[in-house]
């Protein structure tokens, strides 16, 4: 599962944007791969820094929305190579500080346990009705 994808992206800097950083061709479409390249490393980075807290790749409930603003962020930074305003290495910075934190234990990706699922939401049990605590058998005496 990626963290995010290119809509996500055009959403949080802009279809103009993107379509300068990854339209080498001058097709005047975005280049799917080049975002999808770009969210791989992004990713792999996440992972390498989150990895030693939480199970990865982490699962659809553990990307919370500071993983995917991360995601974005490094994201964003890979697109620009070399020629990168203050402001996208700002952000990136910004970013890997937050994983930085994450893997100190000093943040937390919120409500999610080590093995990266939810901790909030449906409560899923192994118990079933056969196992049932109080059956009238156990109840003899009270």
């Amino acid at each position: 599962m990626a963290y995010i994808d290119t809509d996500f992206l055009i959403e949080r800097f802009g279809e103009r944007e993107l379509l300068r950083l990854t339209d080498r061709s001058n097709t005047g479409a975005i280049v799917e791969s080049v975002i999808d390249s770009a969210i791989t490393d992004a990713e792999s980075v996440i992972d390498s820094y989150v990895g030693n807290r939480y199970a990865t790749p982490l699962v659809e409930a553990a990307t919370t929305s500071a993983i995917k603003r991360a995601c974005a962020d490094i994201t964003r930074y890979r697109l620009y190579d070399d020629k990168c305003p203050e402001t996208v290495e700002k952000r990136n910075q910004e970013a890997l500080l937050f994983l930085k934190d994450v893997s100190a234990g000093r943040a937390t990706l919120g409500n999610v346990d080590p093995s990266g699922v939810s901790t909030t939401g449906e409560i899923v049990t192994a118990r079933n009705a056969k196992d049932r605590v109080f059956r009238l058998a156990n109840m003899e005496g009270y």
